[in-house]
């Protein structure tokens, strides 16, 4: 998948790929509900410039994100729902929010599998 938010250049945001199917049945999965996401407490990140490297402390795998991705994972924090940081993303890079949530869509269902962020319940009145 690639993407112009920073530059006029296009770039990858994970460098993986998935199948049709799966990203499918993923934006099928999510088309009901946007749930909270967390960086898995097992992931470290190094940032290089505007690349980073997610290395999964468990199973000893590195993901390379750009700086769009890294953006993207630092603004999860377990507790804002993704609308909210879908909407402050298309506010800084001026893109249709439409645009943006798609591309969140992927590329969280892309980290999900490689167990780099993890969904989490939202806190209510009875479980808090």
């Amino acid at each position: 998948m690639k993407i112009n938010y920073p530059s006029q250049n296009p770039i990858p945001l994970l460098n993986i790929s998935l199948s049709r199917r799966y990203r499918q049945a993923f934006e099928e999965l999510m088309s009901d509900t946007l749930p909270i996401y967390r960086l898995n407490p097992a992931v470290a990140i190094e940032d290089f410039g505007e690349r980073s490297l997610a290395l999964h402390c468990e199973d000893l795998r590195l993901v390379e994100l750009n700086a769009t991705a890294r953006d993207l994972i630092n603004r999860l924090d377990g507790e804002t729902p993704l609308e909210a940081i879908v909407a402050t993303m298309a506010m800084v890079y001026a893109q249709p929010v439409e645009v943006i949530l798609e591309d969140a869509r992927v590329i969280l269902g892309q980290m999900e599998q490689l167990g780099i962020v993890e969904p989490v319940q939202p806190q209510t009145e009875q479980n808090a």
